[in-house]
């Protein structure tokens, strides 16, 4: 009321537009020492208040993050600006105590220490007001693009020079601006999906493309799971449960980058790449697609790719190679004499070298004897025809 009296008096002598604009903030601080206890309490129902909402969105953060989510960097801003706004709201309050004290042997108030801290509580307490608005998040997280596993390059360590000739022949057709799909075709067993997963790695570690997927088919696609793990690389959620949807969400989210390399392995039959969602041909130039299957066939005239590679298999000296540093961890290292001939009867398959060779590995000699003499029922029909039996059981023995 006494305050009411003093500005009307005051803004009496002053013209009203000017008048009106001068009595807030006139009133509002010459209120300040006599309103710290209401303005501390509005601070400390403030900060309480960001408080509650700061532990309700960290534990969504937490459990975003369990989910594999990554957190909006906006978020985590918001928290941290938060966690210091609670900070100094805490330190603020503490100024209470002081404010208490009154000066001239207790006779008055301590006017100015109750000034600053009732002025800097009410800007605080509005300060944080309008953070814990900021706080309504439509969305905390997102779902990241699938963090790849690098195969190992073992072509180099283990002396097989003509595949690193082939893995570059097969990179370079990919980056050829004309070409936009190409195959690599050979025997089962003779190294397409580690060529893949090669090339896979070579892309990647290159970074030549935005995106870099690979993709197992198999002798029966499953398109629901082709889409699946191409959506995973790029992050992508669909809302649509039907493979058309799918693949129309697919589709549209791979036409938005520039540069994307599919491989699809082991394809066995025509896939319909459009009822997959992938992009291909001279519509979408910035698609390259790498396709192995045991048919060349199956390639030119069933996928209508552009250029084929053949994987032969490997020559005597490199299949020698590869299975000595396989067997022993090292090349020319004192192996039984027969080792060279087990790796001639392996028809220079690599999946057939090193599963024979991950068997012997710490073996007696008889044991390498017994391998050799199966090996020498079989002539090199039946030897690929074995080695699909492997391929099937991961690596069982013969």
């Amino acid at each position: 009321m006494v305050l009411d009296i003093f500005i009307s008096t005051f803004t009496g002598f002053i013209k009203e537009p000017i008048a009106e604009f001068f009595a807030v903030p006139i009133k509002r601080h010459i209120s300040y020492p006599f309103t710290y206890k209401s303005n501390v309490e509005k601070l400390h129902h403030e900060a309480e208040e960001l408080k509650n909402r700061t532990v309700k969105l960290q534990q969504s953060v937490e459990e975003s993050t369990r989910q594999g989510d990554e957190i909006h960097e906006s978020v985590s801003k918001w928290l941290s600006d938060a966690g210091k706004a609670i900070e100094e709201a805490e330190e603020c309050s503490k100024g209470e105590k002081q404010a208490k004290k009154r000066c001239f042997v207790g006779l008055c108030p301590d006017l100015k220490t109750r000034y600053q801290l009732s002025k800097k509580a009410d800007k605080k307490a509005l300060a944080i007001h309008e953070l814990a608005n900021e706080g309504d998040l439509d969305s905390i997280s997102f779902h990241p693009p699938l963090q790849q596993i690098v195969a190992p390059s073992i072509y180099a360590s283990e002396g097989l020079n003509s595949r690193e000739l082939f893995l570059e022949k097969v990179m370079d057709a990919l980056l050829d601006p004309d070409l936009n799909m190409i195959g690599v075709y050979g025997l089962g067993g003779v190294g397409k999906t580690h060529l893949a997963e090669q090339v896979h790695r070579k892309a990647l570690v290159g970074k030549r493309f935005d995106v870099v997927a690979k993709v197992a088919v198999g002798q029966t696609p499953e398109l629901r799971r082709i889409q699946s793990e191409i959506a995973d690389i790029l992050g992508l959620k669909f809302d649509v449960e039907e493979i058309p949807g799918r693949a129309n969400r697919l589709y549209e989210r791979l036409k938005k980058e520039k540069k994307v390399l599919i491989i699809l392995d082991d394809i066995w039959k025509k896939l319909d790449l459009n009822a997959v969602g992938i992009p291909f041909g001279d519509g979408f130039k910035g698609c390259k697609i790498l396709l192995t299957s045991r048919g060349q066939d199956v390639l030119s005239r069933e996928m209508g790719t552009q250029k084929e590679f053949k994987l032969d298999v490997l020559q005597d000296e490199e299949a020698r190679s590869l299975f000595e540093i396989t067997v022993a961890g090292a090349k020319d290292s004192k192996l039984p004499p027969i080792a060279a001939e087990i790796a001639k009867k392996c028809a220079g398959l690599p999946l057939l070298l090193l599963t024979v060779a991950t068997d012997l590995r710490n073996r007696e000699l008889c044991a390498w004897n017994d391998k050799l003499k199966q090996l020498s029922e079989f002539d090199n029909e039946e030897i690929y025809s074995k080695v699909q039996a492997v391929r099937k059981s991961r690596y069982d023995n013969l």
